[in-house]
C-alpha cells in the first residue's frame, strides 16, 4: 500500500519439500514512513517456521565442526527486525534519462 505518508507492505509465504511435514512458513512486513523529503525512517521484520532441513547430518557433531560452521545446527525458528533512517537525493527525472540512475541512498543507521 502506497500513500503520500509512506507505504507499507507484507508478505506471506509457504513452501514444502515432498511430505507435508517437510516445510517452512515465512511472514514478512516492510514500511517506511516519509518524515521530509528525501528522509524516510523504515521499519522491517520477519519471522520464520522451519521444518525444512532435510540436509541435516543424522550423526553428532563436535565441537569444532559447530565453531568452524562445517555442519549446521537444526533451527525451528528465525526471526529479524531492523530499524533505518535512509535519505534519498538526485534528480526525480534520472530515470527518464538512463534507466540504471535510481534514486541515491545513504543509510545513517541499522539496527539488528
Amino acid at each position: 500500500m502506497k500513500r503520500t505518508w509512506g507505504n507499507i507492505g507484507t508478505s506471506t509465504q509457504f513452501t514444502q519439500l515432498g511430505q507435508f511435514s517437510n516445510n517452512r512458513l515465512t511472514f514478512s512486513l516492510d514500511s517506511t514512513l516519509r518524515i521530509v523529503k528525501g528522509l524516510s525512517l523504515n521499519i522491517y521484520g520477519s519471522a520464520e517456521r522451519i521444518r525444512d532441513q532435510i540436509y541435516l547430518a543424522k550423526r553428532n557433531m563436535s565441537s569444532e565442526d559447530i565453531l568452524l560452521q562445517r555442519q549446521a545446527l537444526e533451527s525451528g525458528f528465525n526471526y529479524s527486525a531492523g530499524l533505518s533512517i535512509t535519505f534519498t537525493f538526485g534528480s526525480k527525472y534520472n530515470n527518464v534519462v538512463n534507466s540504471r540512475f535510481g534514486p541515491r541512498r545513504i543509510s545513517l543507521a541499522k539496527i539488528f
